[in-house]
């Protein structure tokens, strides 16, 4: 793996009333999935969500290397999802500096 994570806005779909956005995310040596789903879990006990609210990542390159995954956030209205997203990025910035890796951030949200 690199010494690099990216993230990278992909955009947003809107569906039965519900915005789905969704990032991708390239892991660098030092982070993993753990991280992730740790990250994911902190972040979510921190920021009050709505009850509509669904997040989940999918591996999008099976078996190669770095692992990039599909960060999904979905919801409607102000729900929380925006805040969780801001700060779960904030997380990984953290997390990437405290490994001494870089943290690459492309694209932004049509929502900040």
């Amino acid at each position: 793996m690199g010494d690099e994570l990216e993230i990278e806005y992909c955009g947003y779909e809107a569906r039965n009333n519900q915005t789905i956005c969704t990032w991708e995310i390239k892991l660098a040596s030092g982070v993993d999935w753990n991280d992730l789903d740790s990250l994911k879990e902190w972040t979510e006990n921190k920021v009050n969500l709505g009850q509509y609210v669904g997040i989940w990542f999918k591996r999008i390159n099976k078996g190669q290397f770095p692992p990039k995954y599909n960060l999904n956030i979905r919801g409607i209205g102000e729900d929380g999802r925006c805040a969780f997203c801001r700060r779960f990025r904030t997380g990984l910035k953290k997390k990437t500096k405290d490994n001494a890796l870089s943290y690459s951030e492309i694209g932004k949200c049509d929502f900040e």
